[in-house]
């Protein structure tokens, strides 16, 4: 016999595996990218220099190539690289089905429209140290400057790279962008009933101390005192003293004899029984003689 289907929905969510080869490698590339981020030099830079450069960083010579490749590819936008992987550590503990192949492709989406983003804030020859090509990098630099810039202009450029860095960040940190959608116009739908309901409620008050001023110049002007139940008054008149309520004491009742059920006359028919009747005594039969010769 099947069994039945439970109506708890605990019963049959079942919580994801935790990925932990792609956490812990992401966990340690992360932590080691964003150090050699936060103490690069351009001193450390092995494409400026040559030989190698003597000056070193705490993440070594593999840090400085992997930070100094990060800023010529995509400028300031490079930091969106450790913000990405750290989302994937808690993603692959917390939440490893939406660790899908569709994410981490808007990921790297996100990166070159970030960098385009981040090249449209300095002019096309602009240079640094930090970023030789740039602040979007030569990611950036192509994108914005040399192919969405003259085909749509600056504000069609900045218009679309804006629309679609927001849609990325939104498939990336959102489980459904549709409801999270939803949820935010059901919110602004709130605070406009709310926004509404306070206006509606402070011109009705308005409205009543006009009413109340009105009146009490009509009685100055003519001498007869106002209404006590105008609801003008009755608004800013003080709350009436509530007296307390006496306490009501339970008086017994007489307690009422208890009813005995009616007897039967004398002349009824109905045969009377005694109280107890006990069964009639049991006849015991007499011995057998025997005779002597027996």
């Amino acid at each position: 016999m099947p069994k039945a289907e439970s109506s708890t929905p605990f019963a049959t969510t079942t919580r994801a595996p935790v990925l932990w080869g792609l956490a812990i490698g992401t966990a340690l590339g992360g932590a080691y990218l964003t150090v050699a981020l936060a103490t690069y030099d351009p001193s450390q830079s092995p494409y400026d220099h040559q030989p190698l450069p003597t000056v070193r960083g705490p993440a070594g010579i593999v840090g400085a190539y992997l930070a100094a490749s990060v800023y010529r590819m995509l400028g300031f936008a490079g930091w969106l690289l450790p913000l990405f992987l750290a989302w994937l550590v808690y993603l692959a503990v917390r939440g490893s089905r939406r660790v899908t192949q569709a994410r981490v492709l808007t990921m790297v989406l996100a990166l070159l429209v970030g960098a385009g983003i981040a090249a449209m804030f300095e002019t096309k020859t602009w240079r640094s140290n930090w970023c030789p090509a740039g602040p979007g990098g030569f990611i950036g630099l192509w994108l914005y400057h040399s192919f969405l810039e003259p085909l749509l202009g600056g504000f069609g450029a900045d218009l679309l790279l804006v629309s679609v860095y927001i849609g990325c960040l939104v498939f990336v940190f959102f489980s459904d962008p549709g409801a999270e959608f939803q949820r935010v116009l059901a919110a602004f739908a709130t605070w406009r009933a709310e926004r509404a309901q306070l206006a509606a409620e402070r011109t009705a008050l308005l409205q009543q101390q006009a009413e109340m001023l009105r009146k009490a110049e009509t009685a100055a002007a003519t001498g007869k005192p106002v209404a006590p139940h105008s609801p003008a008054l009755a608004l800013t008149a003080p709350p009436a003293r509530r007296s307390r309520p006496r306490r009501r004491t339970a008086i017994p009742l007489p307690a009422t004899p208890r009813a005995r059920p009616p007897r039967d006359p004398p002349w009824s028919s109905r045969r009377r029984l005694p109280p107890n009747p006990r069964p009639p005594p049991r006849r015991r039969s007499p011995p057998r003689l025997r005779p002597r010769w027996l």
